[in-house]
């Protein structure tokens, strides 16, 4: 089992919400800007990239726990659900489905489908911009992500 640790930057009035695995790879993210936006990296490319080392980073570091990162998270997110739903019932298990390869996150490629996004777990098989055709295998329901094996 692997262990994560979450924490909050506050940093000239932004706020950043982190998960980080035992690999120190941030895996969720959510980022709060002063004028209001939100970005969440399930739906947006806003993950941190590479090994995050706290000593490294800029601004007020806060370790916050699951629950706390969890309850932000799901705030956000509530709005999608009933959305997520309908798309597990249109690509169910052994369906296909097509798009592109946008980004890759420390989960593997992230595909942008037409009205839903799926990860596809072995990057060294797509490249960026790549159309891929494959069968849904599985949910990442924290993400909302369709995951998919390559034909």
């Amino acid at each position: 089992m692997s262990y994560m640790k979450y924490i909050l930057i506050l940093w000239e009035n932004h706020e950043i919400w982190i998960e980080i695995d035992d690999e120190k790879y941030a895996l969720r993210q959510i980022c709060k800007e002063p004028n209001g936006d939100i970005e969440i990296s399930c739906f947006d490319d806003c993950l941190a990239e590479g090994i995050i080392e706290e000593e490294d980073l800029e601004g007020q570091i806060i370790k916050v726990s699951k629950e706390d990162f969890e309850k932000q998270w799901k705030s956000l997110t509530k709005d999608h659900l009933d959305n997520w739903k309908k798309i597990k019932e249109k690509y169910f298990i052994g369906s296909q489905i097509t798009g592109k390869c946008k980004y890759f996150y420390p989960q593997g490629a992230i595909i942008e489908c037409q009205d839903c996004t799926a990860l596809y777990d072995d990057i060294f098989k797509v490249d960026v911009n790549q159309v891929i055709k494959g069968t849904v295998c599985g949910y990442d329901d924290d993400n909302m992500w369709i995951k998919i094996d390559i034909n």
